[in-house]
């Protein structure tokens, strides 16, 4: 009972790690858009959205696959993209005094004409779009790597058993040598006693 029990809970769930992925990467996103509204390096935070999304991808679908790296990178992309938008919403809301509806509409405007404003979002994007690359990446070297691990502790695994079933083997060879040299001394030693006990026979009693 215990076996099936656990053989339920190692079965892959890929609607699950998809909504805990997505799950993690809205709260990474929502870390990258509060450091971004206050300064500081948000896309750092990129790389954290990337880990933590693949992390929860593959503790319920057991497995990273194809699948699970394009579905991590666009939750990372459109997830961080759209909380570094809303934090300029809210910065352009804050020192214009717009409404969040205001101040939607203009952050592209002032995005297109401020080139200051532009440069920094330019730099901004493209630093953050490193870090993902970085953290997919190693991701993937680390699944090769726990892969290569894996496969060795399995190779080591089956050597020990088959020198275990050698063994074994050698045992039951030794065990059934054994008992072929019994089968055969056997009889020998039977003639041998009915021998002796025919001599004894044979033999001339003393007298007294």
């Amino acid at each position: 009972m215990e076996k099936d029990l656990t053989a339920v809970e190692k079965k892959p769930n890929l609607w699950l790690a998809i909504l805990c992925a997505i799950g993690i990467g809205l709260a990474g996103c929502v870390l990258y858009g509060l450091l971004y509204y206050a300064g500081y390096i948000a896309w750092l935070a990129a790389y954290i959205v990337v880990v933590g999304s693949a992390w929860g991808y593959k503790k319920f679908n057991k497995k990273m696959d194809g699948k699970g790296y394009a579905i991590i990178t666009a939750i990372s992309v459109i997830g961080i993209f759209l909380s570094m938008y809303f934090a300029l919403v809210i910065v352009v809301g804050t020192e214009f005094g717009l409404s969040a509806g205001e101040a939607f509409e203009q952050v592209w405007n002032l995005v297109q004409t401020n080139s200051d404003l532009r440069v920094a979002v330019i730099r901004d994007a493209v630093l953050t779009i490193i870090f993902i690359a970085l953290g997919i990446l190693s991701y993937f070297f680390y699944e090769r790597r726990l892969a290569k691990n894996n496969k060795e502790k399995e190779v080591i695994i089956s050597n020990v058993e088959t020198k275990s079933e050698d063994s074994a083997k050698t045992e039951e060879k030794k065990d059934d040598t054994k008992t072929e040299t019994a089968k055969i001394v056997e009889p020998v030693q039977q003639d041998i006693n009915k021998e002796q006990d025919t001599n004894k026979k044979d033999k001339p009693k003393k007298s007294e």
